[in-house]
């Protein structure tokens, strides 16, 4: 039996540029405010994935690995 007790949380954070999002989530047909808010979600993970989470959030750069590369 797997004990709950013997795992703890973690967060990993997931992020691109910012011209790749804008184009990753417009071809989604996501409003352009819901772009804007991302980015500037993206730009607080950046800056605080070290200090807001703990354990800190590893992140990684999603900007041109494909899909199955990221999940390695």
């Amino acid at each position: 039996m797997v004990l709950k007790a013997h795992f703890q949380p973690i967060f990993v954070g997931l992020y691109c540029e910012d011209e790749i999002r804008a184009h990753r989530l417009l071809a989604r047909g996501w409003s352009a405010q819901a772009v804007e808010d991302h980015r500037n979600f993206n730009r607080w993970l950046l800056q605080n994935a070290d200090t807001a989470f703990t354990p800190p959030m590893p992140l990684i750069d999603t900007s041109v690995a494909a899909p199955d590369e990221v999940a390695m």
